[in-house]
């Protein structure tokens, strides 16, 4: 009797310890986040997060030849994109049980103050989706370019009014000139077609 509970008790335990071995060790199911940024040179973007030994970067390409780098501790990754490009990236991160704790991100663009936000994440297995697109910053003109932009402008609408007040003093003046000539021959006309009637009727008294 006493070998029969023995065997069971040893079968019993070799099938639950088959068991263990057997059955499959589900991996925890990864929490993803994504983002899709767009920015402009120079650009970087940070994230820290709850200390971890296995914070992995992973998948970092470009759409083009664009140069950049990147640098991690146990709670702190940092990418910085240096050309005008498309970036992609995963940061993925592990622990060993699962920790509610909130991811800050950092974002530099151009000459734009640091934008911070973040997100909760209460998981052990922390996946992180990065993509970059990096353009040229637009220049705006400063207040001394658009003083001289003024200035020129007022100069040359003063200069386009300078030129068209001499054609009309010009004009003006053509035109009193030829009212000068007209009151000119007019005068000479009167004093003359008296004296040249007076002479011709004398003639026709004569013959």
């Amino acid at each position: 009797m006493r070998a029969r509970k023995t065997t069971r008790l040893l079968l019993w335990l070799f099938i639950t310890i088959l068991f263990f071995l057997v059955a499959p060790v589900h991996a925890p199911i990864p929490h993803e986040f994504t983002f899709d940024i767009p920015c402009f040179l120079p650009a970087k973007i940070t994230f820290n997060y709850a200390a971890t030994n296995n914070a992995t970067p992973s998948d970092i390409s470009t759409f083009g030849a664009g140069r950049y780098t990147y640098s991690g501790a146990q709670n702190y990754f940092e990418f910085v994109a240096e050309d005008m490009d498309e970036y992609h990236f995963t940061l993925e991160l592990f622990y060993s049980s699962p920790v509610n704790q909130t991811i800050l991100v950092g974002l530099w663009s151009g000459t734009m103050a640091m934008q911070g936000f973040s997100f909760k994440s209460v998981y052990e297995h922390v996946l992180i989706y990065v993509r970059l697109r990096v353009q040229k910053e637009p220049t705006y003109p400063t207040e001394e370019d658009v003083a001289k932009q003024v200035v020129l402008q007022v100069q040359k609408n003063l200069e386009e009014y300078y030129q068209r007040m001499n054609t009309l003093i010009a004009n003006q003046n053509m035109v009193m000139l030829t009212v000068s000539v007209i009151a000119a021959v007019v005068a000479i006309v009167s004093v003359t077609t008296p004296i040249l009637m007076y002479v011709v009727l004398k003639q026709i008294r004569r013959g």
